[in-house]
């Protein structure tokens, strides 16, 4: 009987064990589910990049906003942050990111899929596994696009109000 109570012990300890490891696991599941939420149903487009640079995920404001699925896009594009971003020191920036191991921002312009061109604020961040290893790259991208017109506007009317200064000094 006593072999009986031991077993049962141990199944016993067993089944609590998965219990615990359960309830942590449901908390694990429930705090992904949220930040999948908040991914999916951000404006902003955000993009996951593995090690090397290959686009491996987008959220559904990356189809919104460039008309193209991460599939169809990596097809047309390109499969790489060097490949498809228009920032001509992409990958200056990328290895500045990842020395120093912390986000890096830069604007750039973009081609929609129906060639509309649009300005995007780009900040990249490193994420690193628990033995430093570089595990993905964060691409989040705000559309910046009627605040470059606004400065390209502004700058056009600074221009002539200065060309007008000129030209009434001159009189």
């Amino acid at each position: 009987q006593l072999e009986m109570f031991k077993t049962l012990a141990t199944y016993t300890a067993v089944a609590l064990n998965n219990a615990e490891a359960y309830e942590k696991l449901n908390v694990a599941m429930l705090e992904v589910e949220k930040l999948s939420i908040v991914a999916n149903n951000a404006e902003n487009t955000v993009v996951i990049c593995n090690p090397d640079g290959e686009l491996i995920w987008a959220n559904n404001a990356f189809t919104r906003t460039f008309g193209y699925t991460l599939e169809e896009f990596k097809k047309e594009r390109g499969k790489t942050i060097f490949e498809v971003s228009d920032n001509p020191n992409i990958k200056q920036v990328l290895i500045e990111c990842i020395e120093k191991r912390t986000g890096v921002s830069y604007e750039s312009q973009n081609r929609m899929r129906n060639n509309e061109e649009r300005w995007f604020q780009s900040s990249l961040s490193p994420v690193f596994k628990e033995n430093n290893e570089l595990r993905n790259i964060i691409i989040i991208d705000s559309d910046i696009t009627e605040r470059k017109i606004a400065e390209l506007e502004l700058a056009h009317k600074n221009k002539e109000i200065t060309a007008s200064i000129t030209y009434a000094k001159r009189i």
